[in-house]
This record gives C-alpha cells, structure tokens and sequence, in this order.
C-alpha cells in the first residue's frame, strides 16, 4: 500500500435516468467510478467516501451490479472506507440499515464503515492514518489532540455559502476552526466542490472539502458548470492536490428543458427541510433531520401510510442538489 488516500463526497448510484439526463446514467456512473478505483489502484490509494454512495438506499435492481464492482475492487487490494448518508438509510433509520444496499456492502465485506469515537487505523507504507468517521446525524469524534494524521469523513450540511433564502448551514471555514484537532475532514451533503484552508497556532495548515457530486443527476445552473473530480491526499508528504473526472460537457448530456422547474420544485422541499429542522433534535452541532421529521408527523398525526409515502417521496430528491 502506498501513502495516498483518495477521496470522493456525494458519489449518489443509481438506476433510473433522471429525466435531466440525456445518456445512459448507469453505464455513465459506473465508467466514472472505474477511472477513480483505476486512478488508486496505481497509486497504491484507498478509497474514502463521505455518504450518499447510492441515491436510494433500496434499488434492488442496482445490486448486482454494486456487488461485481465492489467484489471485483476489494479483491484487487482497492479498499473502500465511508461513512453513511441520507440516502444511504431507509426512512433515515438506524435499525433499517441491514436492509439496504449500503447495508448489504457492508454484511459482504465489501466496504468498510468509519465510525464511533475511536478512528480506524489505516497503515500506509511510512505513516498511520487515523480515520475518523461521522455519518448523517451521528456526532462528531473529537481526538484528544491534534495530530497530522487526523482525518475525518463526515456527512453533514456544511457549505461555503446560502443554497436558497434562510438556508441554515454550517459554515466551511467556522467547522474547520471548532474542530481544531483534525489535519484534513471531508464532508459530503451539500452537492457543491469547495475548499477551506486555515492555519493553526503552530503554523500548520488544516483542511476542510468537499468535492461536489459525482454525477450532474439535476439539471441545475450549477450543475452546468461543475466539472467531476476527487481529491487526493498525500499523507507522507501532507499534500493535497484535485484530480478531474473525464466527463462530457454538460450540455452533452444534461438538458436545459427541466432547469427552471428542478430548481423551483427543489427549493419548496427546501422550505419543507427548514421546517422540519426547526422541530428538529439538537446535537453538538445543530439539528438532526429525522427527529423533525417525527415531530412534524407526530403533531400533524400523520398516519404510518402516509408517512411511508413522505419517505419514499424524500428518497426521490435531494434538497441540498441546488
């Protein structure tokens, strides 16, 4: 094993095209995701991802076809460490996790869960990385000190900036600073590439990114823009660089027909996500969704029928994909 770590956010797999998209999405993901195991199978790299490998958490008919890639790759000496997001769980619960693909990858020993307040140690060739892991609304672990090698996955709705009017987000640059004692974290939610670069008091630089999605599934503006890509962390050397993802050009296969009504349709499930926060159960760091999203049935009394129905409708989206 060589010394670099390659690491992916919002990777979202799936079956069906989004109706946005103008080629094959699944022949499409799939080339995409061989060229980066491709990448860190030469680099002797293995492969980190903050939440939302897949897009839902139950599409059975994508399976088989999660189980050659990963089978095939975790055989190759290519592991995959991630943490869970949203559309990693069924109905945003913990207990239906087994029941899902990511829980299913998980039984077969095809990927590897990063989580708890201990990190998993990860033994490269001239260091030991210690891998900290936070899934959607799971707490942050905190190390007891700082360490170059501290590196966190979390999937949590950090952004460099507003996704819509009274969008509540936790700031880049403010998580980086509070969470002092981690050289590098990478989170995954908000479907948008940015980077945070801070100093510490000893004068060694800290990290804070996010590589954007995978896949443009939406046809929004920023969408039109964004170019796929991963980064690459160095931990010998502690360097961080970004590696592009071949892709065609948006306008290739994304079409512009649907851009106005996705964002418009998306940003009143994002009025909806504002609400169901506010009721939401606070953690260290903010508001849990599912704990809103109970409260909001439990005063409305929503019945089991209809809730499963909400559920399945919140699969269908992303809110954060703006």
């Amino acid at each position: 094993m060589g010394n670099k770590i390659v690491f992916l956010s919002d990777v979202h797999l799936m079956w069906e095209n989004p109706q946005s998209r103008l080629d094959n999405i699944v022949e499409t993901q799939f080339k995409k995701l061989e060229f980066v195991y491709n990448f860190a199978k030469k680099n002797k790299a293995v492969v980190c991802q903050a939440g939302d490998l897949v897009n839902k958490p139950r599409s059975w008919y994508l399976m088989p076809l999660l189980m050659k890639f990963f089978g095939r790759w975790n055989a190759s000496g290519v592991p995959t460490y991630m943490v869970r997001g949203q559309h990693d769980h069924y109905y945003y619960s913990e207990a239906s996790s087994p029941a899902t693909c990511v829980g299913v990858l998980l039984e077969a020993g095809l990927l590897n869960l990063v989580q708890g307040a201990k990190p998993i140690k990860l033994e490269l060739d001239d260091v030991t990385v210690n891998l900290y892991g936070s899934s959607f609304g799971e707490k942050v672990p905190e190390p007891k000190k700082y360490s170059p090698n501290n590196l966190l996955l979390i999937h949590r709705e950090i952004s460099d900036t507003a996704l819509f009017a009274g969008h509540k987000y936790f700031s880049h640059k403010g998580f980086l600073k509070r969470h002092k004692h981690f050289k590098l974290i990478v989170c995954a939610d908000i479907h948008r590439k940015f980077k945070a670069r801070i100093k510490g008091k000893s004068g060694h630089e800290r990290y804070l990114v996010n590589t954007g999605p995978m896949l443009r599934a939406s046809a929004t503006s920023y969408n039109f823009d964004h170019k796929p890509g991963f980064y690459v962390w160095d931990a010998k050397n502690q360097t961080l660089h970004w590696k592009l993802i071949p892709c065609e050009d948006a306008d290739t296969v994304l079409t512009r027909a649907h851009i106005e009504a996705t964002e418009r349709d998306q940003r009143k499930l994002a009025e909806l996500s504002i609400k169901l926060k506010s009721k939401g159960i606070k953690d260290q760091d903010g508001y849990t969704f599912k704990g809103g999203l109970d409260s909001y049935m439990e005063e409305h009394s929503v019945g089991k029928d209809a809730a499963n129905i909400i559920a399945a409708a919140l699969e269908e989206v992303d809110m954060n994909d703006l």
